[in-house]
């Protein structure tokens, strides 16, 4: 079946109006736990958002440094951790 502009429109809005409230709900991935040993910043957790990880002095980030909120809520990738041991520095 083909449709002009106006009908395609039409079809779209009829399609929207049906769609259950969870269709325009932005998807919200949960709150990241820092690696022992590092940190991470991340935004609101919303669909497309950051998480960066980093790790303190005398540890090496092993794994992704960056994970992004996914559609349907989940973070991409797998949580890194922070691998070495603790440097004095007095």
């Amino acid at each position: 079946m083909n449709y002009n502009a106006e009908q395609a429109l039409h079809v779209l809005v009829l399609t929207l109006t049906f769609l259950p409230l969870s269709a325009y709900v932005a998807d919200v991935c949960p709150t990241l736990v820092a690696p022992a040993n590092g940190d991470i910043v991340q935004g609101d957790n919303e669909f497309g958002d950051n998480a960066v990880y980093s790790c303190n002095v005398g540890f090496t980030l092993t794994g992704v440094r960056i994970r992004t909120c996914l559609n349907g809520g989940q973070w991409s990738g797998e949580t890194p951790t922070c691998e070495g041991k603790a440097i004095d520095i007095h």
